[in-house]
């Protein structure tokens, strides 16, 4: 049996659309765990959150340097405890573990300074 191209254009669509949902949704939950930088330790609970952690501190230290000294508590205490190595921005960018940086940083510090 032969594969159109109409087919395989639609089961790329359908797989690029699946990997934006769950990239949406892993962002919902990276802010969710941040937010709670506000008031304790948050954990993170593998090496895509450590990294997104440390990398999201050193972008809102300017503004919310208690909250950024909290993540990066929390990436450096995972880091310490595990096998992995922490990944350079363009290595996370590169994995599509976030839509964005510039976008994931704008919704996390609107959504301290509405907590706070």
């Amino acid at each position: 049996m032969k594969t159109s191209p109409f087919n395989l254009e639609a089961s790329q669509e359908v797989r690029l659309k699946r990997a934006e949902k769950e990239s949406l949704e892993f962002e919902q939950i990276m802010l969710d765990k941040c937010s709670l930088a506000l008031n304790e330790m948050p954990i993170a609970s593998g090496k895509n959150e450590a990294n997104i952690f440390a990398i999201l501190s050193k972008m809102i230290r300017a503004e919310f340097p208690h909250v950024a000294d909290k993540l990066d508590g929390a990436s450096q205490f995972y880091f310490n405890r595990s096998n992995a190595k922490p990944m350079t921005v363009e290595e996370l960018v590169c994995a599509g573990l976030v839509p964005g940086l510039p976008r994931l940083k704008t919704m996390l510090v609107h959504r301290l300074k509405t907590l706070q």
